[in-house]
């Protein structure tokens, strides 16, 4: 007879079912309504970029009211119309853009807390299982060795003995993480 025992609050999302089909089709529009309209750009293009920002996103708009305010001040090289064009895009994508870093910023937040939580119960099955494994029990080795490539070996200090002297080191665990 085993007990089971949680020291831990399960996390429920709490979405209806009935809603995920209506999410998943929001999502599927917005999508396809948008994406077609925005250009790929690739992680080597984005790096050479400048970074942005709300401060970055703050300087153009008002180097654009000063445009505006003083076009006798603007070089002939710069043109105003080209520069409120991109602004324009600027700040239409970031209206498009609050509400999905919203959603973003929560739901990573939430599949944060749920890996953490699932990681430590499957952390102790992974203890059980490598201890099971040192005493012989049939089929704990296979689970050991399939489950062990997620870990890495970290030396912990060897603590001092009650000579005085320093014991071998020991070595745990450590789950190997991205």
């Amino acid at each position: 007879m085993s007990t089971k025992i949680s020291t831990r609050k399960h996390f429920e999302l709490g979405v209806p079912a009935d809603s995920y089909p209506k999410i998943h089709a929001a999502q599927l529009a917005y999508d396809q309504e948008l994406v077609a309209y925005l250009p790929e750009v690739s992680m080597d293009e984005r790096v050479t970029f400048s970074r942005v920002g709300p401060k970055m996103i703050e300087f153009v708009n008002k180097v654009l009211a000063f445009m505006r305010a003083h076009p006798e001040l603007v070089p002939p090289s710069i043109d105003i119309e080209e520069l409120a064009a991109d602004v324009a895009a600027i700040n239409q994508l970031r209206e498009w853009l609050q509400p999905l870093q919203r959603v973003v910023y929560r739901a990573e937040g939430c599949l944060r807390l749920c890996l953490h939580q699932a990681s430590v119960t499957c952390r102790a099955y992974y203890a059980v299982n490598k201890t099971n494994a040192k005493i012989g029990q049939p089929d704990a080795a296979m689970v050991d060795k399939a489950l062990s490539p997620y870990f890495q070996q970290k030396r912990r200090a060897a603590s001092p003995d009650v000579d005085g002297e320093a014991e071998s080191p020991e070595f745990e665990d450590v789950l190997i993480e991205d």
